[in-house]
C-alpha cells in the first residue's frame, strides 16, 4: 500500500531551524535530507542570510536540500534572501496570499497549513484548494496553530510564534486532509524522537520536519536527538513504502 500523500518530494526528513554550520552538518551525517533556516527575524530560531549562505556552502558537497522559512515577507525580500544564500525552495509559513506564489515564479514553494482541532479542517482545505492552483506550489505543511511568546517588554499579546512550539497538530484531522488533497504532505508540529514514528504511521505524510523536537536550546540540536529522530522516521516512512 501506497503512503495517502502520494506525490513525491526529493526530501522526506527535514531538520528545521538550522542556525550553525554543524548542526547542519550533523543532521545530514544523520541522514537528514533537507534542512530548514528561518529568516523571520522575531524567530529564536532566526538565522541571518550570511550565516546561511555559510551553512548552505558547507553543504554543497552532500545531497541535501536547504529551505528558507518566510514568514510574510515580501517577494523582494524573499529573492534577495535567497540570491544572497542560493537556497531554491521557499517555505511561506505566514499568512500569505496565493497570489505571492506568481511573484516567486521559477522557485519551490510549499506551503503551510495549520491544524489544531477537527474543526479547522474546512478552512484548512479551504486554504489548499487556494493555494493548489499554482505551479511551483510544490507541497503542504501541516503545523499546529500559532501562539504568543510572552517577552518582556513586548506588546501586550506576546510575539507570535509561527512555528518551532512544540505544540502538537492535530493528527487525526491531518489524515483527512491528506486523504482529501493531491499534494503531497510533510507534517510537523510537536514531533520528536519519540513519537515520529506513531505520527507517520497515522497520518501517512509524504515527509516530516522537526525544529524544537530534537533541540537542547532553541535553535540547538542535539545531536543525539538528530540522530534518533532520522532513524526513527526512515523506518517508519519506508513502512509505508512496503505497505507494512
Amino acid at each position: 500500500m501506497e503512503p495517502v500523500s502520494k506525490s513525491p518530494l526529493p526530501w522526506s526528513i527535514k531538520i528545521c531551524g538550522i542556525t550553525r554550520v554543524v548542526d547542519a552538518v550533523s543532521a545530514v551525517q544523520a541522514g537528514a535530507d533537507a534542512i530548514g533556516l528561518n529568516f523571520y527575524s522575531r524567530s529564536l530560531r532566526f538565522v541571518p542570510p550570511e550565516t546561511a549562505a555559510s551553512i548552505v556552502h558547507e553543504l554543497e558537497t552532500w545531497k541535501v536540500t536547504p529551505i528558507g522559512v518566510f514568514v510574510n515577507h515580501s517577494p523582494s525580500a524573499i529573492r534577495g534572501i535567497l540570491d544572497a544564500t542560493g537556497i531554491k525552495w521557499v517555505q511561506l509559513h505566514g499568512n500569505e496570499f496565493p497570489e505571492i506564489a506568481v511573484e516567486l515564479e521559477g522557485l519551490n514553494l510549499v506551503r503551510v497549513i495549520r491544524i489544531g482541532s477537527p474543526d479547522d479542517f474546512p478552512s484548512a482545505l479551504d486554504e489548499v484548494n487556494r493555494w493548489k492552483g499554482q505551479s511551483n506550489v510544490h507541497a503542504v505543511l501541516i503545523d499546529a496553530p500559532i501562539r504568543r511568546r510572552a517577552d518582556p517588554g513586548d506588546e501586550p499579546d506576546g510575539t507570535p510564534e509561527f512555528g518551532g512550539t512544540g505544540k502538537l497538530a492535530d493528527w487525526a484531522t491531518s489524515r483527512r486532509l491528506i486523504e482529501a488533497i493531491e499534494l503531497p504532505v510533510v507534517m510537523a508540529g510537536g514531533l520528536d524522537p519519540e513519537n515520529v514514528a506513531s505520527a507517520i504511521a497515522q497520518t501517512r505524510p509524504a515527509g516530516v520536519d522537526v525544529a524544537s523536537g530534537v533541540e537542547g536550546l532553541p535553535g540547538q540540536k542535539n545531536s543525539g536527538q538528530v540522530q534518533q529522530f532520522v532513524s526513527a522516521a526512515k523506518a517508519a516512512l519506508g513502512a509505508l513504502q512496503s505497505g507494512n
